[in-house]
């Protein structure tokens, strides 16, 4: 296995993604984190089909900024997290960045299903976050 997990990226969307940005950054949590993974699917879903996928997997009928899948796919909606910088008055590149950390997390099995571990998840966010600055 390699330093660093193999980044698959498939943008499905019809916006422009940063495709080094991203691969750049899950690279550098990864040297942070100090953990493997084999490979990375990151894949753009236009909203329609974030909605339909957040459906079918947590039962909930909107469309998510992010889905975080064990096996390795990260599934990011680009339609919806610029809406959400814009409301938490944050960098794209940031909130690109926070996602990122956010959806490895959950490749390692943090949850925040509960307040004590969604404290938890969010206090190894910060730190990791102080760290690629």
């Amino acid at each position: 296995m390699t330093k660093y997990p193999e980044i698959l990226i498939y943008n499905l969307s019809s916006q422009k993604m940063p495709v080094k940005f991203f691969k750049e950054t899950i690279q550098r949590i990864f040297s942070i984190f100090k953990k493997k993974y084999p490979a990375i699917s990151l894949i753009i879903l236009p909203e329609k089909e974030m909605k339909a996928l957040n459906y079918y997997w947590r039962h909930k009928n909107k469309s998510t900024t992010i889905l975080t899948f064990k096996e390795g796919d990260i599934f990011l909606c680009p339609s919806v997290i610029i809406k959400q910088a814009k409301k938490r008055k944050i960098s794209l590149e940031a909130f690109y960045k926070l996602l990122l950390v956010h959806g490895v997390l959950h490749l390692f099995g943090y949850t925040h299903d509960k307040l004590k571990d969604a404290k938890k998840m969010e206090l190894l966010e910060s730190k990791i976050l102080q760290s690629l600055v």
